[in-house]
């Protein structure tokens, strides 16, 4: 999300309502995200979601933003595996249309992180365009 987006948001998990009666868990996982947009929050999760799981997951933003905001505890979020460096370590992330950093093979040798990432998530993470099935 770049630095002129128009709210704060980058991921926003049952704002149009939750089923009724079915799962509501949202799990990002082996996922990066950067937000460039200053006073952000990564994911807001509407309260009456059932979990909320991230692992593998990495939280980019030059500024510290949010993790998890809205109406679900953010205490009831499952952590594992997860890393958060510095967005200014995503070159071109501000390029929404055509971002620099991704997908880029050296990108993880130099990001400069705190832990070691799950030895999956190079082999698992997302390509740019490319659909998955998720489980």
């Amino acid at each position: 999300m770049g630095p002129l987006a128009p709210n704060r948001v980058a991921i926003a998990y049952g704002v149009e309502g939750l089923a009724s009666g079915g799962p509501d868990s949202l799990t990002l996982s082996h996922t990066i995200t950067v937000v460039t947009r200053p006073n952000s929050n990564f994911i807001r999760v509407t309260a009456g979601a059932q979990s909320v799981r991230l692992l593998a997951y990495m939280p980019a933003s030059p500024d510290g933003a949010e993790l998890v905001s809205g109406g679900f505890s953010s205490s009831a979020v499952t952590l594992k595996g997860n890393v958060s460096p510095n967005g200014n370590q995503f070159a071109g992330a501000d390029r929404i249309g055509s971002p620099a950093f991704w997908p880029s093979e050296n990108m993880l040798d130099v990001l400069v992180l705190s832990v070691t990432l799950d030895p999956a998530f190079t082999q698992d993470s997302p390509r740019r365009s490319v659909l998955r099935l998720i489980a």
